[in-house]
């Protein structure tokens, strides 16, 4: 790992050598915090594996390299450091995207691009945190250890090659036949915004719940 002067992002992963912008690593942790720098060291190296080992197909495929490592570098800190910061961690992760869909320009994680003249738009914080979160999400939904099993069967079945969104989401079914996983990734990957719940209470037995796209944001209703 080196610093050296440059400008734009804080550090770039390469195989084998990660590049930090100068001071990330050496300046007084008033100017970064320890918690920043070893998000930023996890994110990098998680690339070596999301990224470099497994690279995305084309551009519109970008969250597989950038939603993995930013799930992993903040499981690595919660392992780190205390598995109980993982829960602060998703509520601040899960707060940000979500005030980006609302409040600032969205689109969907995967788009289309015909060529490479629209690449810097992919390179949105939603390829980071919603995708993020989205891998948060299946986990929580298929279990830690069928996840993990997600993940090796990936890294594997794809090791120095190419993949898609599709190959990911066909990986998915392989591991968890029994849960159509395709519908719930698809919806949250090729639609913009997220949806919410009302549910209304008619009577002690009886509920109306309805679905809408969420247009405003409350954190205190974060469940």
């Amino acid at each position: 790992m080196i610093e050296y002067q440059r400008v734009g992002t804080s550090a770039t992963e390469n195989w084998g050598l990660i590049t930090f912008r100068q001071g990330l690593l050496t300046a007084p942790l008033e100017i970064y915090n320890e918690f920043q720098i070893k998000l930023v060291m996890f994110h990098e190296l998680s690339h070596f594996w999301f990224g470099n080992l497994v690279t995305n197909a084309w551009w519109n495929d970008i969250w597989l390299q950038e939603g993995f490592a930013s799930y992993m570098s903040y499981k690595l800190s919660a392992h780190v450091n205390n598995e109980t910061q993982l829960g602060e961690m998703k509520a601040f992760q899960f707060t940000d995207f979500f005030e980006k869909e609302i409040y600032k320009k969205s689109q969907p994680i995967v788009q289309y691009l015909p060529d490479s003249s629209k690449i810097d738009d992919v390179f949105l914080g939603l390829v980071y945190e919603k995708a993020s979160a989205i891998l948060l999400m299946l986990e929580d939904q298929v279990g830690q250890e069928k996840f993990r099993e997600i993940i090796k069967k990936f890294l594997n079945k794809y090791a120095y090659h190419t993949a898609t969104t599709n190959d990911f989401i066909t990986v998915v079914e392989e591991v968890v036949p029994d849960i159509p996983l395709r519908t719930f990734l698809e919806s949250y990957l090729y639609q913009h915004k997220f949806p919410v719940l009302n549910v209304d209470i008619v009577d002690s037995t009886t509920y109306v719940i309805t679905q809408q796209v969420c247009e405003t944001f409350h954190q205190e209703n974060i469940r």
